[in-house]
C-alpha cells in the first residue's frame, strides 16, 4: 500500500492514536490486505461466513437483504472509514445476513480477525479496543432504530429518529445525516410516504426543515 492509503486509515476511528509507522507494521504483521471491488460487485454474500473483517477505504457500498417476495431492501450504508463483517469475522461458524456489494468503485482492507487475538503487542490492543468502541456505537444504533421503526405509525417513526437526532446533537437546528431515500431505508417505509408525512407535519407546525436541517418546533416525545 502506498503513503495516500496509509494517510486516510489514520484519519479513521478504527486506527485512532496509530502512527503511520505503527500503522504500517500493523497492517504487515496482521495479514491485512487491499482488495478493489467494481460498482455493483458482491463483496459478502448472504449466507457466506468470513474469518476476515473488512474497512471501506474508499468507494460506498450497502448491507442488502431479500424480503420474502424477493425485493431487496437496505440495511445498512457503508461509508468510507466504516468497519463491517466485524460481528461475522468474531465466530467461524456464523454466515452473514446480509450481502454487501459495492454501490460505487470501491477499496476494502481485509483484516484477518484471528490474527488479532493471537498477539500481545500494544497495536494489537489499541486496536480491539478502538473495535470495541465501534462494535458499542454499532449496538446503540440498531437500538435506536428498533425503537424507531416499532412505532406503530409513520409519524410515530419520524418523531422517535428526529427526537433521537436533536437529543444526540445537542441543537435547536440539527442535520439529520440520511438523505429522504436513506432516511426510509432506516425507517422502513416508502419514501414517498415519508416524504407526505414529513410536508404535513411542516403544515402543522410540528416541525420545520430544508434539505437535511430540522427543527422540531411543537413535536410531543413520542407518537403512537
Amino acid at each position: 500500500m502506498d503513503d495516500v492509503i496509509y494517510v486516510k486509515l489514520l484519519e479513521y476511528p478504527l486506527f485512532a492514536s496509530f502512527s503511520l509507522h505503527e500503522l504500517r507494521a500493523f497492517v504487515k504483521s496482521s495479514g491485512a490486505f487491499l482488495r478493489g471491488y467494481d460498482k455493483g460487485e458482491t463483496i459478502i454474500s448472504e449466507g457466506e461466513s468470513s474469518v476476515r473483517m473488512g474497512v471501506l477505504v474508499s468507494g460506498s457500498c450497502i448491507g442488502e437483504s431479500v424480503s420474502e417476495d424477493g425485493r431487496r431492501e437496505s440495511v445498512a450504508r457503508i461509508r468510507p472509514g466504516d468497519v463491517f463483517g466485524d460481528i461475522l469475522a468474531m465466530d467461524k461458524n456464523a454466515i452473514s445476513p446480509v450481502t454487501v456489494r459495492a454501490e460505487s468503485e470501491s477499496t476494502v482492507l481485509f483484516i484477518p480477525f484471528a490474527n488479532m487475538l493471537a498477539g500481545s503487542c500494544s497495536m494489537n490492543s489499541r486496536f480491539l479496543t478502538n473495535l470495541l468502541g465501534i462494535v458499542s456505537q454499532k449496538y446503540f444504533a440498531l437500538q435506536f432504530r428498533a425503537s424507531c421503526v416499532s412505532k406503530s405509525t409513520l409519524r410515530g417513526k419520524i418523531t422517535a429518529y428526529l427526537h433521537g437526532v436533536r437529543r444526540e446533537s445537542g441543537a435547536v437546528r440539527f442535520n439529520v445525516p440520511l438523505d429522504r431515500a436513506e432516511l426510509a431505508d432506516f425507517l422502513v417505509c416508502d419514501r414517498s410516504a415519508l416524504s407526505r408525512e414529513l410536508s404535513a407535519m411542516r403544515s402543522e407546525g410540528l416541525i420545520d426543515y430544508n434539505k437535511n436541517t430540522f427543527e422540531i418546533t411543537a413535536l410531543p416525545p413520542e407518537v403512537r
